[in-house]
């Protein structure tokens, strides 16, 4: 199993390497951490919510957006492929605050409740 989150097994699709930086399924592994992912296809933008704290991710595009408006910045712009947006997975660590480990395929994420 390419994933552990929290501690259990997830078999998602394996993380993607682009430019030395680990590309995870956004919706995936957010939900596996308590966050509720929302597409809008026509501005191309992920909205995370995590205990109605709202994050904006956008396609192409290495900034995401706060619940104050202001902009943290990625290594690298998330995509989508297969109908799924792929973000670094130092997303997990930066905005929400996780606790990741990247061995290979295997991506470890803990979040602490």
């Amino acid at each position: 199993m390419p994933y552990i989150v929290n501690g259990t097994s997830y078999d998602f699709p394996a993380p993607q390497l682009a430019n030395d930086t680990t590309f995870v399924p956004l919706d995936k592994v957010a939900n596996t951490v308590g966050c509720y992912v929302t597409w809008d296809n026509l501005a191309k933008v992920a909205t995370v919510e995590l205990d109605e704290i709202k994050y904006r991710v956008m396609e192409d595009n290495p900034k995401v957006e706060l619940p104050d408006g202001s902009m943290v910045e990625l290594q690298a712009s998330p995509y989508v492929e297969d109908g799924s947006m792929w973000v670094p997975v130092r997303f997990f660590e930066k905005i929400l605050h996780c606790t990741i480990s990247v061995d290979g395929d295997n991506v470890q994420v803990q979040r602490q409740f």
